[in-house]
């Protein structure tokens, strides 16, 4: 059952427990590395490091771990998913305009999307579909956990429901959509990170300038970007993070990258803004 499903069925006697991909140390737990307090510091980080490719592109099932072709498994997961949990379970006849619109949010998993042009792109090849109808499509696949959404902070409620960032629950599923990957699935491993520590207190910030995420409960904003080594990626990053934690009064300001990591002091924030590898971002109890 999905978890509607068992609201309905159950009524109020049960528990809710999301059981999500496994975490990065949770699968280096599994290919027994065990982190200790300075494990960088030891030729453990060579582990680490070895272990974190094959999971940044193939994700946190665990089934697909041992599997040689791991490709192959995560598309018949995928059809499985969504011929068992969404077009049988739920009934939708249009299967091509459902397909369609997975497509397009991993496309764009790091692209605002409004529920209006997602219609104009499902509408280009003159099928008719309505609005509400894709909402419903979008709520599908949250249920049956493939992808998931966060809204704009300084949006109106109304926007806040119609223009979203979509990202997917795991990175070996969202990769088989994906040509020269790495860029969309850094934000979306970071994205799941995030989404798993904050829930729907996640958002992302954009007033005149783009911040990837935000908790303003928090006062955290975090960017990334797969590597700062040009002068304008740099200024762009860390100028988006200022003006904007000016305005949140931001108490911690982070970039993500693949593999560089720094402190660049910031007088604007009184603070310094911490570049972070994003290994060693997913293994935060272990910094």
């Amino acid at each position: 059952m999905l978890s509607r499903e068992i609201s309905s069925t159950l009524g109020g006697r049960y528990l809710t427990k999301e059981i999500h991909p496994f975490s990065f140390e949770e699968y280096l737990e599994y290919r027994h590395v065990h982190l200790t307090k300075f494990w960088e510091l030891s030729p453990i980080k060579n582990d680490v490091l070895r272990l974190f490719s094959d999971y940044f592109y193939y994700g946190g099932l665990s089934e697909v771990f041992n599997m040689q072709d791991k490709k192959s498994w995560l598309q018949s997961l995928y059809q499985k998913i969504l011929y068992s949990d969404i077009v049988i379970r739920k009934g939708v006849r249009n299967e091509r305009s459902l397909r369609l619109l997975i497509r397009k949010l991993a496309d764009s998993v790091m692209q605002p999307t409004a529920i209006k042009r997602l219609q104009n792109i499902l509408q280009g090849d003159g099928t008719k579909i309505a609005r509400e109808t894709i909402a419903s499509y979008l709520d599908y696949l949250h249920e049956s956990f493939l992808t998931f959404s966060i809204s704009c902070f300084t949006d109106s409620i109304t926007e806040r429901e119609t223009i979203k960032k979509h990202y997917f629950y795991d990175n070996g599923i969202l990769n088989l959509f994906l040509f020269q990957p790495e860029t969309k699935l850094l934000e979306n491993i970071v994205a799941i990170q995030l989404y798993k520590m904050y829930g729907d207190d996640l958002y992302y910030y954009n007033k005149n300038i783009e911040v990837d995420f935000c908790v303003p409960k928090d006062g955290l904003l975090v960017q990334v970007s797969y590597r700062m080594t040009e002068d304008a990626t740099r200024n762009r990053e860390i100028s988006a993070l200022q003006k904007a934690g000016k305005f949140l009064n931001a108490k911690k300001c982070m970039v993500i990258t693949y593999d560089q990591e720094e402190t660049i002091p910031s007088v604007e924030l009184g603070m310094d803004i911490e570049v972070v590898p994003v290994y060693k971002f997913l293994l935060v109890e272990h910094g």
